[in-house]
Parts: structure tokens; C-alpha cells; sequence
């Protein structure tokens, strides 16, 4: 589609360049983060404009935004330059609380005194254990109201 002085890319170009796929151009089109094409129908197509904006939100992207952030960000706005970007937090202490479940606390913080992290593990034992407590409650109620129902429904068929 490239030719002529209108210089306008296809789908397909405009992917290529931008090193996304087709069905990225058009879900950003669709999200209102890029433009759509310019004209219409199979005269249509899209300029540097547009790999230049789908650059931009892969740039917010690798900054960790999400896209319905970028969606709110103004037209005009760019990622802080990566020298200022601090490097992710490296974890300097895991307190395992369960299977699956654990305190970390990372080298961009001050470190607790030992008397607090422990207050800390304790309190979040508490929650976790709480919440066992609400689920198995809730699943005994559960298996009451079918029980319940199945000596209802058992009455009512006159198996009682």
C-alpha cells in the first residue's frame, strides 16, 4: 500500500514497523490509544504518526503502566527517562507464613526491628487464619442448607 505521495503504510507495514502484531494495531485502535487510519475503507492506512504512538505506549508499557492508564495519560506525555528509573527492589528477607503465602520485606526499605517483624508475621497468621475460619464456616453452612433442603425435598416425596 505504500506508494504514491500520500506515503500512507498498511496494517500489515504499520505492524512490521511498530514489532506488533495485526491484531495489536487494531485493539489499540479500538482502546482509543492510537489513531484510526486516515480515510476509509481499503483507501485507508496509517502514517509515521502511528507507529510513532504505538511506540509510545509499548515505552509506558515497559514502565509497568497498564493500558487503562495510558488510555487517561495526555497525548503529549512520555516515560520518565530510563536513567531515573530505579531498578526493582531485590528482597532481602521472606517470612514464609504458608504454602504459597509469604512476608517480604525489600532492600528499598528500612528493615524492622525484630520485635516488629514478628508482631507483623503474627498479625498476618491471625488474618489468614480468620479467613480459614470464614471459608470452612461458610462451607458448613452450605452443606447444612443442602442437607436441609434434600430432607425437605425428601419429606415432600413422602420418603420420610
Amino acid at each position: 500500500m505504500n506508494s504514491g505521495a500520500d506515503n500512507l503504510l498498511s496494517i500489515g507495514e504499520l505492524a512490521e514497523r511498530a514489532n506488533v502484531s495485526r491484531r495489536t494495531v487494531r485493539y489499540y485502535v479500538q482502546r482509543g490509544l492510537i489513531d484510526p487510519p486516515l480515510g476509509l475503507g481499503r483507501a485507508s492506512g496509517y502514517s509515521q504518526k502511528h507507529v510513532d504512538q504505538i511506540q509510545r505506549v509499548l515505552r509506558f508499557q515497559r514502565e509497568g503502566l497498564p493500558l487503562r492508564t495510558i488510555e487517561q495519560l495526555p497525548e503529549n506525555a512520555e516515560p520518565a527517562p530510563a536513567a531515573s528509573v530505579m531498578p526493582p527492589p531485590t528482597v532481602v528477607l521472606r517470612v514464609p507464613l504458608r504454602d504459597g503465602v509469604r512476608l517480604e520485606i525489600d532492600a528499598g526499605s528500612a528493615l524492622p526491628p525484630q520485635d516488629v517483624l514478628n508482631q507483623l508475621a503474627a498479625a498476618c497468621e491471625r488474618v489468614l487464619a480468620q479467613h480459614d475460619a470464614a471459608s470452612k464456616s461458610n462451607r458448613n453452612f452450605d452443606d447444612m442448607n443442602r442437607s436441609d433442603k434434600g430432607a425437605a425435598e425428601a419429606a415432600e416425596g413422602g420418603d420420610i
